[in-house]
């Protein structure tokens, strides 16, 4: 008897947290999950890839899926970056990656949601170089997400880390610090 108490308590919570959570559920699923943007801003070369190349700047555009049921989401980025010249050298790379967002629960009032972001891809290394070509990669950071009448703006900052021997470092790596828009 005991036993059978016990699942009828346990069915009601559950009923009651679906109750609560109907009207949130049913908001976001109004959303469109899949997403279009642009983004641009600074580029900071840093260790042994701040010697050949100074800051500079980048610009590229994304897709995003947020997921209107979980907090996790799935972003697809392609980007420029130009660094100062240093040497007679201008770094230039352009990267592809694919990384996972995961968006901080906020209250529905709440103005802007905070999220990880974090991945890997490829980067295409350019400018006159002995080493150019395309590495493998990896880039991690956070953001904030701000919503807005129709569209979304995003400002965050990455930290970018390429598989690159070239003669003098053994990674390049960087930081690139966004701002953006995107539309859904």
């Amino acid at each position: 008897m005991k036993h059978t108490s016990s699942w009828i308590q346990l069915s009601m919570a559950v009923m009651v947290a679906i109750a609560l959570q109907t009207p949130a559920v049913a908001n976001a699923q109004g959303a469109n999950p899949v997403g279009f943007g642009l983004f641009a801003g600074g580029s900071i070369p840093i260790g042994d890839f701040g010697n050949i190349g100074g800051t500079g700047w980048h610009a590229g555009g994304l897709v995003d899926w947020k997921s209107p049921l979980f907090p996790v989401g799935i972003r697809g980025d392609l980007a420029y970056h130009k660094f100062g010249s240093k040497n007679n050298f201008t770094p230039e790379w352009i990267n592809g990656t694919l990384n996972i967002v995961w968006s901080f629960p906020t209250a529905s009032e709440s103005v802007f949601t905070p999220y990880l972001i974090g991945g890997g891809g490829f980067y295409n290394k350019r400018g006159s170089c002995t080493n150019c070509g395309t590495k493998g990669g990896v880039d991690g950071g956070a953001g904030l997400s701000v919503p807005l009448s129709g569209f979304g703006s995003l400002i965050e900052a990455r930290y970018h880390l390429i598989f690159d021997s070239q003669a003098g470092t053994s990674k390049s790596s960087f930081i690139a610090i966004s701002a953006g828009i995107i539309f859904r």
